[in-house]
């Protein structure tokens, strides 16, 4: 065995040694997270990687414990940073923590950058981009409340909003008009479906100066006072519901289905509402209830 070889291996020894007595880094407030399984396998990991003589980088820790998803670089860092603060002069300089560019530090960087981005714009205003809706185009708005005028269910309404206020806000804590649900705020569920300008749109995912003189209609707008708009009966005979949650926005989708094809067969219902997530697995009920309405809808022609 040549010199250098003998080197390495006490070094690799010496490193192992300390990995084994920094485990499981108590001194660090670790230890309580290395009591489970997982746990265990980073200490494993980091060992290995000192055993092997390789830097303490979260790819080759990341290798050796067998994770393969970024959100668990966190659980990687403690046990390095850990040997780092606990042995830093038996580090030798490759076994250092990385100095290039990590998810934290990015995260950093781009929280800094938040941190001074309304000094960049004058008056830290919003800039809302072509819509399409009528009455707004291209504007600076904000940061103060801006006045809002729109036609809601055949009314019109004002109110006074934030440039970062959403429909659905405008809709439930504005005006107080609260069929549509915010359930999964992020345009995924469908529950806050409404109409705007004859199209059915994502509530949650449209911000209310978007709106500006347009028309929108929501569940409360289908029925025409106690009287039940077809849909909306043929849910209540049919037992189409149970915690609620999703029907209203169920009700907007299939209302803007039925108005154009009131024929509609079971396959073109379910295509149309593949956007509304019902957890209670009312579809069945749904799409015979929805079948049942585009008769009637069809016999009284209505809209």
């Amino acid at each position: 065995m040549s010199s250098s070889q003998g080197a390495r291996k006490e070094q690799n020894s010496e490193q192992l040694w300390l990995a084994e007595k920094a485990s499981p880094w108590d001194s660090t407030g670790f230890g309580t997270i290395l009591q489970d399984q997982e746990g265990r396998r980073r200490a494993t990991g980091a060992r290995s990687c000192i055993a092997k003589g390789e830097p303490l980088s979260t790819r080759n820790l990341r290798t050796a414990c067998g994770f393969r998803h970024g959100w668990q670089e966190d659980y990687i860092e403690a046990p390095r940073q850990a040997v780092e603060r606990r042995y830093p002069a038996h580090m030798s300089s490759k076994h250092r923590r990385s100095k290039g560019v990590t998810r934290r530090n990015f995260m950093a960087g781009v929280s800094a950058v938040a941190a001074t981005a309304p000094s960049l714009l004058s008056s830290g205003s919003a800039v809302l981009p072509e819509t399409g809706t009528p009455g707004l185009s291209s504007t600076i708005l904000g940061p103060a409340p801006v006045p809002l005028q729109l036609l809601v269910n055949g009314k019109k309404r004002k109110a006074l909003v934030e440039a970062r206020t959403t429909l659905l806000d405008l809709l439930r804590d504005h005006l107080h008009i609260t069929g549509a649900k915010e359930v999964c705020d992020l345009g995924s569920c469908g529950s806050c479906t409404v109409e705007l300008e004859g199209r059915t749109i994502n509530a949650c995912m449209t911000l209310a100066l978007q709106c500006e003189g347009a028309r929108v209609r929501t569940v409360e707008g289908l029925s025409e006072g106690e009287q039940l708009h077809p849909l909306q009966a043929a849910f209540v005979e049919q037992d189409a519901l149970q915690c609620g949650y999703c029907t209203p926005g169920i009700l907007m989708s299939a209302q803007a289905l039925l108005v154009k094809n009131p024929d509609a067969s079971r396959d073109e219902i379910r295509k149309a509402l593949a956007g509304n997530l019902c957890r209670c697995g009312t579809y069945p009920r749904v799409f015979t209830a929805c079948e049942q309405a585009g008769k009637k809808m069809k016999k009284r022609g209505l809209k």
